[in-house]
């Protein structure tokens, strides 16, 4: 037999150094190169952000003494790290911070359900060729139920064949599939000597694109039964959330909106149930709700006065693009303001304010007039702007910056 591989190098974690920017400190630490390079031209670095530093000890972090005596020292030092991390690359070795090779396209596709776009990038294959040019919408969501035919052997009808209606409420279900359901369907794979009051049970899982009163969901890390009839959700949480699962024998149960159960199971940031919430099919497959409703030809209608059901074979219906109101009250002078970032946008926030307290120092002590010595340097951009603004404020000005009334038509007549 073979001798087994030798195993992987150590991970490399380079090191840094950082000069802290506290009044009277300016020292400098030793820090890895993760946190070096996070921080930014306007981000301020003291001795307290350090992580080495004990918790009770970070109020009195500046009085330790500095890692090196000498500029000499600090600068062998980092030619030691250099040195290292060479030998590190030398042997193989993983280096901490180093950005991620990209995945190597062995030409395996992703099966799991999710619409192809999001693949795009995908680390375990290969990512979504663009899709061809379409005539019109017809043309692409015939190209796009075909390509989902192809993922996963699931056919998606057409709204014709699945007799789904537009122009509905919002929340309206409609479909051939769901108008055959009734509420019998919905606790039909309960036991027949199951009690009163006795918790309900999770229906079993089916195959992908066969159609079911209630079939199993989860949302975050709650369970729930979803109800394709009604585009509700019967909540069977555990006792880690409400325990709506021991209550769900009481009448109908815990029984809650869309969004409603999205924000019970801690998903309110997502505002889209379709994508937030997830059927379990047979074979432990998770299909997004939005997928499995077209699979099956149910739709929810959506927005106002209806629209149709997310997944590959539909879209939203676009959005009216409003003009951008007027603003109200005196404007800003930005006749000086330069059409595109310059240099000036790279400066730290705390050298301009110091630039800008020189300045009003220089004009006399009337605020006044150190104020319009510096009310352009606001119009160089939005850093200048707020540097403006804490200096004029701190030296007592009423007005940061000079204002331009606004004229009607009127008034110009």
């Amino acid at each position: 037999e073979a001798p087994p591989p030798p195993p992987p190098p150590p991970r490399f974690y380079p090191e840094a150094c950082v000069r802290c920017e506290a009044i009277g400190c300016g020292k400098w630490r030793r820090v890895s190169r993760r946190v070096a390079s996070a921080i930014g031209p306007r981000d301020r670095w003291v001795c307290t952000f350090d992580a080495n530093v004990p918790a009770e000890e970070r109020d009195v972090a500046c009085e330790r003494p500095s890692e090196w005596a000498t500029e000499d020292e600090r600068t062998a030092w980092i030619e030691e790290q250099k040195r290292k991390e060479a030998d590190a690359r030398a042997i193989g070795a993983e280096i901490d911070g180093d950005p991620t090779p990209d995945p190597v396209d062995d030409g395996t596709p992703i099966d799991d359900g999710t619409p192809e776009k999001a693949h795009k990038g995908h680390k375990g294959g290969r990512p979504a060729a663009p899709p061809p040019e379409f005539a019109n919408a017809e043309e692409e969501a015939e190209w796009r139920r075909r390509k989902h035919e192809e993922r996963t052997g699931v056919h998606l009808m057409t709204k014709e064949e699945a007799g789904i209606r537009e122009d509905l409420p919002r929340g309206t279900v409609s479909g051939y599939a769901a108008e055959q359901m009734t509420e019998e369907d919905e606790d039909e794979h309960e036991p027949d000597a199951r009690a009163d009051g006795a918790p309900r049970s999770m229906p079993p899982p089916r195959p992908r694109g066969q159609p079911a009163a209630a079939v199993p969901a989860v949302c975050g890390g709650g369970d729930g039964v979803y109800l394709a009839r009604r585009a509700m959700f019967r909540c069977m949480c555990g006792p880690d959330l409400e325990d709506c699962a021991a209550k769900s024998g009481d009448g109908d149960g815990v029984v809650l909106t869309t969004t409603a159960f999205e924000r019970h199971c801690g998903m309110e940031k997502s505002k889209n149930w379709r994508n937030s919430c997830s059927v379990m099919c047979a074979g432990g497959q998770k299909v997004k709700i939005g997928i499995w409703l077209d699979e099956v030809g149910i739709d929810v209608a959506r927005g106002k006065g209806g629209g149709g059901g997310g997944g590959p074979g539909s879209r939203a219906p676009p959005k009216d693009h409003k003009a951008p109101k007027e603003p109200k009250g005196p404007t800003r002078d930005t006749r000086w303001q330069p059409r595109r970032p310059g240099p000036f946008d790279n400066l730290p926030l705390r050298r301009v304010m110091t630039v800008l307290e020189l300045v009003m120092d220089t004009e006399g002590d009337d605020p006044e007039s150190g104020r319009r010595a510096i009310a352009r340097a606001g119009t160089v951009c939005k850093a200048w702007l707020c540097a403006a603004q804490a200096v004029v404020k701190a030296r007592g000005a009423e007005r940061w910056c000079p204002e331009i009334e606004r004229t009607t038509g009127a008034d110009e007549e």
